[in-house]
């Protein structure tokens, strides 16, 4: 999929871990294009206050620039 030139969006589930999310970006966005990637939470009302924050700042910490999107039926 890194060669596919459409922006790309990716569903993260309530056990992803910021290793993950930060291994699924390296794969699908070796390059670090701004919004090349959209991260689609679907952690639920329990995780996503935990698990959430989590995610978001070790793939900020890449210094990536990607869409974040709540699922909303998801939490």
């Amino acid at each position: 999929m890194r060669h596919v030139r459409n922006p790309l969006g990716v569903k993260l589930g309530p056990t992803t871990t910021g290793e993950d999310a930060v291994a699924i970006a390296d794969a699908l966005d070796p390059d670090h294009e701004p919004g090349r990637l959209t991260f689609i939470t679907r952690m639920g009302s329990k995780a996503v206050r935990t698990n959430l924050p989590r995610v978001i700042e070790a793939v900020e910490a890449t210094g990536r620039k990607v869409v974040w999107s709540c699922d909303p039926m998801h939490g």
